[in-house]
């Protein structure tokens, strides 16, 4: 009988997220264009919503951190609950 190869467990949907700030995360829309953006999950300072904008292109400190879905950015954000 031969061993079956050793395998290596898919990373959990529930994997461990490092806390981010509580602070609302800063991104907008800028420009007059019509192009529309959805980079991903915003957090306000209180929930994790879907950002959408439209503009020329984003602005703001945060735009490159949005969360992919929403798990993601409810578990980065999990901390900050009742602050």
């Amino acid at each position: 009988a031969s061993a079956s190869p050793a395998t290596t467990p898919a990373p959990s949907a529930t994997a461990k997220v490092p806390p981010a700030s509580c602070a609302p995360q800063k991104c907008a829309g800028t420009g007059s264009c019509d192009a529309y953006f959805e980079p991903g999950w915003l957090w306000t300072g209180a929930a994790c919503v879907k950002f959408s904008a439209s503009g020329c292109g984003l602005t703001g400190p945060d735009c490159g951190k949005l969360a992919d879905d929403q798990a993601t950015c409810v578990a980065a954000h999990a901390h900050c609950k009742g602050k």
